[in-house]
């Protein structure tokens, strides 16, 4: 969510609202694809994820 929302803040909101709003109603993939997130837990998805987290802690 936090990558999604440095990207484009305006589409990161509506998706989370949106993800909000399923509630307990929806599969996982389903609720993921809802808050605009990839349902991929693959190794380069994790890495690209992990890579990111690693640059925005040193950016503090």
């Amino acid at each position: 969510m936090w990558r999604n929302y440095k990207k484009d803040h305006t589409s990161a909101l509506t998706h989370y609202q949106d993800f909000l709003k399923l509630g307990y109603t929806k599969t996982i993939p389903e609720i993921y694809t809802a808050a605009g997130i990839k349902f991929d837990f693959s190794d380069g998805y994790v890495k690209e994820l992990v890579d990111f987290v690693r640059a925005e802690y040193a950016r503090y």
